[in-house]
């Protein structure tokens, strides 16, 4: 059985009394145990049924939960100034909190918190290099190549790697919300920034990875099937995860040793809101940019092709 995650917007108000939030907002400061008894129950009921025509799924919204954990619990109970007075201890569990609330929630309000809150921490002599590491990757997973680049500046002594330098065709506003990639280019180092439009008629959105097996094994199947291979390389987009772990150079040599796939970085997922999972491989198929239908998943038994066929015939791609 798969389980399917994905976060909703809306968020209903009538939980955050359930999670003791209100409590939070009485606090004066940070409450730790109140904070980590939050994240415990979120993480326990933060899960519901959907009703969809999709199988086996199940909506997520810790996200929700993680936001309003953030907003009434940490965000307004402490300030940078308190952060030198901060016992190790606390100063620990401050980065512990933030970092779980940016894995679901990704804003940079939160790690922009954290970035003090690290800086703090080796101000005191903190041998431990791991969350500077961890903040250049963060920064990366959300795009603020600007933010990661100072990073590595000021922590030139750590072996972090090369932040990619952006270029761009066309005039994309920082605060757009359209459907932005990045291509990889010939030049080392260097990715291309452009805004992603659907195409008129069938189009396939592939969510993969070079170094998922599942994903592997599929391009393997896709080259022998040649039909298939053909409506791929002219009507699919490859899409990759957002992380924080670009691999610039091994990924431009997978695109080059595979002539009818090339792998695009995503800038931001919350810009594709019917895409409502990223795992791979996973197989979105659209009509006119609409979504019609997905295939979550790999498998070689005959099901997986006959599914396939099936799909490509929906949104015109074959007779």
């Amino acid at each position: 059985m798969k389980f399917i995650y994905f976060f909703l917007i809306n968020f209903n108000s009538s939980l955050v009394l359930a999670y003791n939030f209100k409590e939070c907002k009485n606090n004066l400061g940070l409450n730790f145990d109140n904070i980590l008894s939050n994240a415990a129950l979120i993480d326990k009921t933060f899960k519901k049924k959907l009703t969809s025509k999709f199988k086996d799924e199940f909506v997520d919204i810790r996200v929700d939960g993680y936001h309003d954990l953030y907003r009434f619990c940490v965000r307004e109970k402490y300030s940078v100034k308190d952060l030198p007075i901060m016992d190790s201890k606390k100063l620990y569990q401050t980065y512990f909190i933030l970092k779980r609330v940016f894995f679901f929630t990704r804003e940079p309000g939160v790690l922009s918190d954290i970035s003090l809150v690290v800086s703090e921490m080796l101000r005191r002599e903190n041998n431990d290099k791991r969350p500077i590491k961890w903040t250049f990757q963060a920064y990366l997973s959300i795009r603020d190549f600007e933010n990661a680049k100072k990073l590595k500046s000021k922590y030139n002594y750590l072996p972090l790697p090369l932040v990619p330098k952006i270029m761009s065709i066309e005039k994309l506003k920082e605060d757009d919300d359209s459907r932005i990639l990045y291509k990889l280019v010939k030049t080392k180092n260097v990715l291309l920034r452009e805004s992603f439009k659907f195409q008129k008629e069938g189009q396939i959105i592939v969510i993969g990875s070079p170094y998922c097996n599942p994903s592997r094994k599929f391009v393997s199947w896709l080259k022998k099937n040649p039909e298939i291979e053909s409506i791929f390389s002219e009507n699919a987009v490859w899409l990759m995860p957002q992380d924080g772990h670009l691999k610039l150079e091994s990924i431009r040599k997978v695109n080059e040793n595979n002539k009818n796939i090339a792998y695009h970085y995503v800038h931001n997922e919350s810009h594709w809101p019917e895409i409502d999972y990223w795992g791979t491989p996973s197989f979105y198929f659209y009509k006119n940019g609409n979504l019609i239908d997905k295939i979550i998943g790999y498998s070689d038994n005959g099901d997986f092709e006959k599914n396939m066929n099936s799909l490509l015939l929906k949104i015109n791609l074959t007779d």
